[in-house]
């Protein structure tokens, strides 16, 4: 059970989201290989929003039951590190709301790299029930994956590099926090 939380304080009514999943690969870079490195994510948010008092939540939500699994990826030239950070990627679709995450450059990292030490940001949006009030409810968390830390993995002979999430850190728990 690991967490590490870059955000404010989390929300205390809430559970944190889950990583089932987290994988990233790079290719030999050989002529004739692939040339695309990838991150792929899987994150459920176990939280029930169709009861908004226990949540303080004064508009309510438009959900019958809004837990929800995505999946979450992109791929980036494996020899551009600087291309896999600061853009928003959005995740699977959903039943309700939408997910989308964001790679951010691990700071205080003597080797930051979005293989081996790379903070991912995700972000929940539910559709808020009453018509009085605009725009959905969302929520952000952030945390830091290290290989060594909280994930393991190897590079081959020939160049390829995957990494993943250790057994023992999955799922991965992420508090989250209220935005506005």
């Amino acid at each position: 059970m690991s967490s590490t939380t870059l955000t404010a304080a989390a929300d205390p009514l809430l559970k944190p989201w889950e990583i089932s999943k987290l994988t990233t690969f790079a290719p030999s870079g050989r002529p004739g290989s692939s040339t695309w490195s990838i991150i792929n994510v899987t994150i459920t948010d176990p939280n029930d929003y169709s009861n908004p008092p226990p949540l303080n939540l004064a508009a309510g939500l438009a959900v019958n039951k809004s837990t929800t699994t995505a999946d979450c990826g992109f791929k980036w030239q494996y020899d551009n590190f600087a291309s896999a950070y600061d853009h928003v990627e959005h995740c699977t679709a959903v039943s309700e709301g939408s997910w989308t995450f964001e790679m951010l450059e691990a700071s205080n990292s003597s080797y930051p790299s979005p293989l081996t030490d790379f903070v991912l940001r995700f972000k929940r949006s539910v559709p808020r029930a009453s018509r009085r009030v605009r725009g959905p409810l969302s929520w952000v968390g952030d945390a830091r994956f290290v290989v060594g830390d909280n994930m393991r993995g190897l590079c081959s002979a020939s160049g390829v590099c995957s990494f993943g999430l250790k057994e023992e850190n999955t799922p991965f728990y992420i508090n989250q926090t209220r935005l506005g």
